[in-house]
């Protein structure tokens, strides 16, 4: 009876392995993702920023290309709504962190919504005004900006600065840091001129830059200085070939 028991404990083969305390279980294919664990993408997908929209998005699924990643909730804030309705579908939806939006605008619907929820909200605009508790921004800041370029041109001896931008927010920031990076550098104080859309005032801000009128009115007297006194000075054969001799009286001159 003994062997019998050995022989069938053989052909029963080995035990399995004792589950290990404390490791947590693989969550079934398929099962809901725990509220918290998805992070929320906020991003125009359609109307005039789609293009952007679209390249942040692919850009945010290759950094999140990982199986251990949390899934990825994306919400279009070029829909009716817009980024304020968006942001309220993430928070319903449990999402643990928000990514994006876009612009200054969109950032500004989607923070009230997402700080009230207590939702962090981590977004690409470049308007460090919308920055507080809760809500980084994490674009390039125009200060940013402004201080990489006048520190390349210094580097290249250039120590004049003049600035062409258009009137909105966006340039407005950029000339008021362009100002403020050449008072802290000691440099000469830039010229900034701001321009709207019109081709009328973009012709008129840079004739302004490059003192277009000051300019032409020197024009004429600076080519009359230049000009030579005579037509002699611009033709050399004039002083080159001597004149023709009068032939005298009662002869005829070479034909």
């Amino acid at each position: 009876m003994a062997a019998s028991l050995a022989g069938l404990a053989a052909c029963a083969g080995p035990s399995p392995p004792a589950p290990v305390t404390g490791a947590p279980a693989a969550p079934p294919v398929g099962a809901p993702v725990p509220p918290g664990r998805t992070v929320g993408v906020l991003l125009p997908l359609g109307g005039p920023n789609a293009r952007l929209g679209q390249e942040m998005l692919a850009a945010t699924r290759l950094a999140l290309d990982n199986p251990a990643a949390p899934p990825l909730d994306v919400r279009d804030t070029a829909a009716p709504g817009g980024a304020g309705a968006a942001a309220q579908a993430a928070v319903a939806a449990g999402d643990g962190v928000i990514l994006g939006p876009l612009t200054a605008g969109d950032t500004a619907q989607a923070a009230t919504v997402a700080a009230s929820a207590a939702v962090p909200l981590l977004a690409y605009t470049s308007d460090v005004s919308l920055g507080r508790p809760g809500v980084w921004v994490m674009g390039i800041a125009p200060e940013q900006q402004v201080a990489r370029l006048v520190a390349a041109a210094r580097a290249e001896g250039r120590q004049h600065f003049a600035a062409f931008l258009p009137d909105n927010a966006l340039g407005r920031a950029m000339g008021t840091a362009l100002t403020q990076v050449c008072a802290a550098q000691g440099l000469p104080t830039p010229e900034v001129i701001y321009h709207t859309a019109s081709q009328a005032s973009i012709t008129q801000g840079l004739k302004t830059l490059s003192d277009y009128d000051s300019r032409l009115a020197a024009a004429p007297s600076a080519a009359q200085a230049a000009a030579p006194p005579d037509a002699a000075a611009v033709d050399p054969l004039a002083a080159a070939v001597p004149p023709v001799p009068a032939s005298p009286a009662g002869t005829a001159a070479p034909a």
